[in-house]
């Protein structure tokens, strides 16, 4: 799922992707858009298909058809 957003930031200056890689959870999207993680407690996600993979998006392999969903926002305590 990240390499789709990668591909993007090479076509949309206005995207400005910044990655961290971490131990266990791989690579996560810190900032992207100007909006970075921890501001107004917000952070972005992804859902595939409606649901929160368990994964970071750079170890998610993307499947035909999935639809992929980016989000800022509070972490939602629930898990899918």
């Amino acid at each position: 799922a990240l390499g789709i957003l990668q591909e993007l930031n090479s076509t949309d200056p206005q995207m400005r992707l910044l990655t961290k890689d971490y131990s266990g959870l791989g690579t996560l999207v810190e900032s992207m858009g100007g909006m970075t993680n921890g501001t107004e407690d917000k952070y972005w996600q992804y859902k595939v298909n409606g649901v929160m993979p368990q994964i970071g998006a750079g170890q998610y392999k993307v499947k035909t058809g999935d639809v992929i969903e980016w989000n800022f926002s509070k972490p939602d305590n629930t898990i899918n």
